[in-house]
């Protein structure tokens, strides 16, 4: 409290709440939803015929190959358009949509390299850069975090590699495809949703 011109004014408390207002937090809300949205676009075209279209397996068809390079190309400017909608500053979102589309389209380019046989890389890579899932989540992922400023949301990241090797052993198994698709759908959108809640972009 302090007086000025006989009248007593209370002064603002240092620990009053200095959350952001709810339109804040439901454009990070919608950047999230966005950006995992684009993600899981990107996992559709890299888990599907992409790659084989690009080596040649499909038989040529220019007209399929354009379809599908054009699919993927969509599912990376959904995770751009999320990444520049988050709350924060602009040159940590161009850099975190950067980052995104080089690494995803590297990624892309492994799995062709790898299905043709340009690339020799042993079995720990389905684990790893020839797999979807796992690499998918974890670039996204890492973008998301980077365009919105997070502190201890890049923790989460850990959580990717429970991707990695699920794949790999239900084919080993013999579980059928689209059974495994399932599984991995949940468990993507169950790590990605992990990454957003302890990100927490529209409260930092």
């Amino acid at each position: 409290m302090r007086q000025t011109g006989g009248m007593t004014v209370a002064e603002p408390s240092p620990y009053a709440d200095t959350a952001p207002p709810p339109a804040s937090r439901g454009r990070g809300l919608a950047a999230a939803i966005t950006v995992f949205l684009g993600g899981y676009l990107v996992i559709q075209s890299l888990g599907g015929q992409l790659a084989a279209a690009l080596g040649g397996f499909l038989g040529g068809s220019a007209a399929l190959t354009a379809l599908l390079v054009s699919q993927f190309v969509f599912a990376l400017l959904v995770v751009v358009a999320g990444l520049l909608l988050a709350p924060g500053r602009a040159a940590a979102k161009l850099i975190a949509a950067a980052a995104a589309l080089v690494l995803l389209v590297v990624v892309l380019l492994l799995i062709s390299a790898r299905l043709t046989g340009a690339l020799r890389l042993g079995p720990e890579a389905s684990y790893t850069v020839a797999n979807p899932w796992f690499m998918t989540v974890l670039i996204v992922g890492a973008a998301w975090l980077l365009a919105s400023r997070a502190r201890l949301g890049w923790l989460t990241l850990i959580a990717a590699v429970l991707l990695s090797f699920p794949p790999t052993l239900m084919a080993i198994a013999g579980v059928e495809s689209a059974v495994t698709t399932i599984v991995m759908l949940t468990l993507s959108a169950v790590v990605g949703a992990l990454i957003v809640a302890v990100g927490r972009p529209w409260r930092s």
